[in-house]
């Protein structure tokens, strides 16, 4: 598989999510080897003709696994690369060289990811992708079940605003003497936004990063990736984050990648640009409660408190008029309001002294 395929997954993030908070950062929970909220397989059917008769093969690849190794609490996730059997398909589709494996690069993403259904003869397309493709070869791929493939990256889950960066604590084990190059993709998206219209240039994402590492880290080492695209005219609704062991082809079976503690941070300043909106917010600073006032009385709107690092504390929904929150048991410190009303979104800071 070569690096053109990992540029249309990576903008396979423009799908619209929805719905909570980021869960499992420090992959502390799991379930029957896979951590909770989190993605670490690729699953779908290949479809081989023969004799006209089509002879569809179930494929589930899993790259992820506990590990005691953690720079916190009990775990930490470790990513590894997996091969991809094909000797059972390349019989049937005799007009490509097909390898007997293709290894795959270890993947984790942040939400659940849908199956793909594709021919085989259309994965070979894709796999046959180089840098020096030309627009004849693209033309060759149904573009109907490439809409396929994209359903294996994950949908991401709901955040309440832009990250400035991600902080990850990794360690990251190329083959000793071999170099390699792992990478991670986060996305911050507004309400509505989809594949097509970040394609036709008339959607942007709120935030964006896709950064890489070459560094063998032996031991863990806190890893900061910022976050750029910002723009208030954007309000977050969802993140999305994928990490890959190895973006160097060909991919290196034997690395290995470390991921533990996953924190965002926020830029303060850039939450203060919000509060000319559709809420005022009164005392602020706030000690015991906090008055909130909607510039829409009549409609119904919800309200939802999150910390620093985008993980939600409180919510309320079916509100109309004023609305006083109680933050006796909240501990001091920066915190951001969001109001949601009439399809709308807004988005101020508050101190809790």
């Amino acid at each position: 598989m070569k690096k053109i395929f990992l540029g249309l997954i990576v903008i396979a993030f423009g799908l619209q999510l929805s719905a909570q908070s980021i869960p499992n950062p420090g992959f502390e929970e799991w379930t029957s080897g896979t951590p909770n909220n989190w993605t670490t397989s690729l699953g779908g059917t290949i479809n081989v003709s023969f004799l006209d008769i089509n002879i569809p093969i179930p494929l589930n690849l899993n790259f992820g696994s506990k590990s005691t190794d953690a720079h916190s609490g009990n775990y930490a996730l470790k990513l590894k690369a997996n091969s991809l059997n094909l000797s059972a398909i390349a019989s049937y589709i005799p007009n490509y060289e097909i390898p007997e494996s293709i290894t795959l690069p270890g993947i984790a993403q942040l939400g659940t990811a849908g199956t793909f259904n594709v021919d085989a003869s259309t994965l070979m397309e894709i796999f046959s992708l180089d840098t020096n493709s030309t627009m004849e070869d693209l033309q060759n791929i149904d573009w109907e079940q490439l809409g396929s493939i994209v359903n294996v990256v994950s949908r991401g889950v709901p955040f309440p605003a832009v990250p400035r960066s991600m902080k990850v604590w990794m360690k990251y084990l190329p083959p000793v003497g071999e170099s390699d190059t792992m990478a991670v993709a986060v996305v911050a998206y507004h309400q509505g936004q989809s594949v097509l219209s970040l394609l036709s240039g008339n959607e942007y994402p709120a935030g964006l990063a896709f950064r890489t590492m070459s560094e063998r880290h032996e031991n863990y080492t806190e890893v900061t990736f910022g976050i750029d695209g910002y723009d208030p005219d954007y309000q977050c609704d969802s993140l999305a984050v994928i990490f890959l062991s190895s973006i160097s082809y060909p991919f290196k079976a034997n690395t290995e990648l470390f991921l533990d503690d996953i924190t965002f941070q926020f830029d303060e300043s850039s939450i203060d640009s919000f509060e000319e909106s559709l809420m005022s917010v009164y005392p602020n600073p706030a000690a015991q409660y906090v008055n909130i006032l909607p510039k829409n009385q009549q409609n119904e709107y919800s309200i939802e408190l999150f910390d620093m690092n985008g993980r939600l504390i409180r919510q309320q929904s079916s509100l109309t008029g004023d609305y006083r929150m109680s933050l006796g048991d909240i501990a001091k410190g920066a915190y951001f309001l969001k109001l949601r009303q009439d399809g709308e979104t807004s988005l101020q800071k508050l101190v809790v002294e």
